[in-house]
């Protein structure tokens, strides 16, 4: 089981790096040109949560539950994870002044390991 966590924490950090930097150029270039940062986060979301999905179904949580039932509960914790991003990016960005590409990549980096636990437990 140890080792089958491991494994599991690897290969969702790998494809989840890769996912997000992916999303992370998304963002920029969308606010680079020109659309709301907030608008943004969400349109990125929902433009990588499927492709999330499915890296995170079939490559690190293959030997779990359902798909039809973990796709709701995906899309359910993705949604509470795009809300808990704006709402972090929020204070990052209007409240602590820093630019928006600086305010998501922090928002990024500290949702990474809430979204691995949610997503462990309540997802797959």
């Amino acid at each position: 089981m140890r080792q089958l966590m491991g494994n599991s924490v690897a290969r969702f950090i790998a494809l989840g790096a890769a996912i997000t930097v992916a999303g992370y150029i998304f963002f920029s270039l969308l606010v680079f040109l020109g659309l709301s940062p907030y608008f943004a986060i969400i349109f990125g979301s929902l433009v990588f949560t499927t492709i999330r999905y499915f890296a995170y179904r079939f490559l690190v949580f293959e030997k779990t539950k359902s798909t039809s039932s973990s796709a709701l509960r995906f899309i359910a914790v993705t949604i509470g994870l795009m809300v808990t991003n704006n709402a972090f990016f929020f204070a990052l960005h209007e409240v602590m002044l820093l630019n928006e590409y600086v305010s998501q990549l922090i928002a990024i980096v500290v949702l990474a390991g809430i979204s691995f636990l949610v997503q462990r437990r309540y997802v797959f």
